[in-house]
């Protein structure tokens, strides 16, 4: 949910910002006394606009470097900054929407996307009218007055996404959002994100391991491994792009140059994984 702040515009104007990290590191203390280095140097620029997916194996750190980005935890060196403002800790600036769903049960689906703007102090008639528009957006105006339980996991996902959407942020950050879902229902929400990307364009950092969802989503796929950063791929496929784009050659090339980041290389070469 958003962090509470000044009200920002709620009328879903296109955003313009850039997410710059510096030589970030992060540091951890194990429970046995020594020091594990999660984060390791790591420097990107996300230009305003820019739809960017960060992958790599699981414990690489993609997930530790998403919360530093959004304030959730100090950096233990570096420098993050948005549009020169520097991170210091959460701000309806920045969006997350998590990996499990994060609206809260006893409050109603429209309650839920009004949350972040209740918190910033806008109007009761203000906040409801742009939950509901978002609401309607992602395809759920027909249950704004449902609870929570009465939704399927794919709906949960749309009122994250609604909800984060409402609050107008300048940067977008999503960890893993789809993971759970079939693979159904998580290509609808593939369509229903870049719907409302491509209208409000905030900068976007999406973090996922899954190299198809990636090539479907980014203008950018940024790897990581071992806490750093090892490669940066410009995907150039045109938009809007379907499940056949991943046939084309430019997405066969990234894909299996991916997937050897993955440690999955010996697969791609006894084509037990198809590129």
């Amino acid at each position: 949910m958003a962090a509470y702040g000044a009200p920002l515009n709620v009328k879903g104007a296109v955003s313009m910002a850039v997410l710059r990290l510096r030589h970030v590191t992060q540091f951890f203390l194990r429970s046995g006394g020594g020091l594990v280095e999660a984060v390791s140097d790591v420097s990107l620029i996300i230009p305003a606009q820019q739809f960017v997916c960060l992958i790599g194996p699981s414990g690489c750190g993609k997930t530790t470097l998403l919360q530093l980005v959004a304030g959730l935890i100090p950096y233990s060196r570096g420098e993050i900054d948005v549009d020169g403002a520097e991170v210091v800790g959460p701000s309806p600036d920045r969006g997350l929407v998590f990996q499990r769903d994060s609206v809260f049960p006893w409050m109603r689906v429209i309650e839920n996307a009004a949350y972040g703007l209740k918190c910033r102090g806008v109007s009761k008639d203000k906040r409801l009218d742009t939950a509901r528009a978002y609401l309607r957006q992602v395809g759920l105006g027909n249950v704004e007055r449902s609870w929570p339980r009465e939704l399927s996991g794919g709906m949960l996902k749309r009122v994250a996404v609604a909800t984060v959407f409402a609050n107008s942020p300048k940067v977008l950050l999503l960890d893993e959002p789809f993971g759970s879902l079939d693979y159904v229902t998580k290509l609808q929400l593939h369509q229903v994100l870049l719907n409302l990307w491509s209208r409000y364009k905030p900068t976007v950092l999406f973090v996922t391991h899954d190299v198809d969802e990636a090539m479907l989503l980014a203008d950018r796929i940024v790897v990581m491994k071992d806490g750093r950063l090892v490669d940066d791929r410009q995907i150039t496929l045109p938009r809007p792009r379907t499940v056949e784009s991943l046939a084309l050659p430019e997405a066969v090339n990234h894909k299996e140059v991916l997937l050897r980041h993955l440690g999955l290389g010996d697969l791609v070469r006894t084509g037990l994984i198809s590129q």
